[in-house]
């Protein structure tokens, strides 16, 4: 009886230990883990500077509309891309990995420009002109 019992206790000592299952199902679980924490927060600095690039952008974009410079004088383009560069720098970017563009009409009747008239198109509601 006896030497039944000192087998069956050796023969279960390496199924009750349970230790190292742990670390075992942790190093299989954290990669994955931590890939999801981290992508998370990926996306969501992304949503973050596209949010902010695009009200900078609007508040630019009025700027140019109103005329309103905040009681600056001088050229209302080179102060509105100063504010775009001041707005996008504080943002973490760097002026080197973007450009600003402006495009400047004379009147409503120009905006869309040359690219519609050669196409057949008015400027103003995508009408055909004849």
């Amino acid at each position: 009886m006896r030497q039944t019992s000192r087998f069956r206790r050796r023969a279960t000592r390496g199924i009750a230990d349970t230790s190292s299952a742990s670390a075992v199902e942790f190093a299989l679980v954290a990669p994955v883990f931590l890939f999801l924490i981290f992508a998370t927060l990926e996306v969501g600095f992304v949503m973050y500077l596209r949010s902010a690039v695009e009200a900078a952008t609007q508040n630019a974009a009025r700027m140019a509309i109103t005329g309103d410079t905040y009681g600056n004088k001088g050229d209302r383009e080179a102060l509105i891309k100063q504010y775009l560069e001041n707005k996008l720098s504080n943002i973490l970017f760097s002026s080197t990995k973007y450009t600003i563009q402006t495009e400047v009409y004379d009147s409503i009747a120009n905006l869309g420009g040359a690219g519609l008239s050669q196409a057949g198109m008015s400027p103003m509601a995508g009408a055909t002109t004849s």
